[in-house]
């Protein structure tokens, strides 16, 4: 066995609801890797404010205009989540796993950046991959 590292990762872009987060745990497992992913919190709070925003816009009877509908940027909603993780393996493993984020990821994902802290461990502490909501 090579040596062993921990990742602690963070990926932006179109990254949540686009399966992100089930491809990145069939990679970890498929490279051997052990560890979780989850979704940041940010994209729950901004689709809850926005939809309480149209609730509340509807309670006070707003007709909404097609005009209204077409300026909600549903990319931009979906591109400011993100999704964090940890990951422990292999340093070529983990390498794999770093390019596959950076590069790969979901089908319908599309990532702008993704960062890394990496540091040499000597045994993992995480039994299988998860995904955390």
């Amino acid at each position: 066995m090579g040596k062993l590292k921990n990742l602690t990762f963070e990926v932006a872009g179109t990254v949540q609801g686009v399966w992100f987060r089930k491809y990145t745990k069939n990679k970890a497992v498929e490279l051997n890797l052990v560890g979780w992913v989850c979704n940041s919190g940010v994209l729950r709070r901004i689709c809850i404010s926005i939809k309480s925003s149209l609730i509340l816009l509807l309670i006070i009877n707003i007709k909404f205009s097609k005009f209204h509908i077409r300026h909600i940027n549903l990319d931009y909603f979906l591109e400011t989540g993100t999704v964090k993780g940890v990951s422990q393996g292999e340093e070529t493993k983990i390498e794999k796993f770093k390019k596959w984020l950076r590069e790969e990821g979901s089908p319908l994902s599309k990532v702008t950046n993704a960062d890394f802290t990496e540091n040499d461990i000597d045994t993992v502490e995480f039994e299988g991959y998860s995904v955390r909501n």
